[in-house]
């Protein structure tokens, strides 16, 4: 071998070791001195609060509201069934667009009616009778017709069953109705509501 050959060779003995010099010393000066044994993380996801209803159907009929035998109001018991999914405590509130079933027609004679009142009672999952008003507060949106729920959640079927009394008012021909809107929101901390 020429001399050329062993400075070629040294040359790369000699660059190889000062690459691993370099190596070895990034290394060193990279690994912590604080090396423990275990490690511990604290995890932390958020669920939002949220709130859902669905219905199966739009429209109830009342069945029987006209005492066939007297042309009064009889007692009737009407349920609107729903479906309800919240992830926290709640606030229910229930409004009456007409106060009562209203028909379109009218009358000089004091002794019919156009309105019926009537009792809504909610039920929820797990909170039976959660909240009662009748038809005149929930047209006015009076306080009674609004309730805090604090259970954590609620889940499944409910209803608002409308209840009718018999009455001694006679019925003029029509047909009576009513909108009944539910209202069930997210009770978040510090609402006062």
């Amino acid at each position: 071998m020429n001399s050329d050959g062993v400075r070629r060779v040294s040359a790369i003995v000699l660059f190889a070791s000062l690459q691993l010099d370099f190596a070895g010393s990034a290394r060193a000066a990279s690994i912590p001195d604080d090396l423990v044994p275990s490690l511990s993380y604290r995890v932390v996801g958020t669920i939002s609060p949220s709130c859902s209803l669905s219905q199966p159907t739009r429209a109830v009929e009342v069945v029987g509201l006209q005492n066939p035998d007297t042309d009064t109001v009889q007692a009737t018991d009407t349920d609107l069934p729903f479906t309800v999914a919240c992830t926290t405590p709640v606030k229910v509130a229930m409004i009456s667009a007409h106060g009562g079933l209203l028909t379109d027609s009218l009358s000089p004679d004091t002794d019919f009616t156009s309105r019926v009142g009537y009792r809504a009672t909610l039920d929820l999952p797990g909170a039976s009778a959660a909240l009662e008003c009748r038809s005149d507060d929930m047209a006015s949106g009076a306080a009674g017709c609004v309730r805090e729920i604090q259970d954590g959640a609620i889940d499944g079927d409910g209803r608002i069953r409308i209840h009718t009394d018999p009455s001694g008012d006679l019925l003029l021909a029509g047909t009576y109705r009513d909108t009944v809107t539910l209202t069930i929101s997210p009770q978040l901390s510090g609402d006062g509501n």
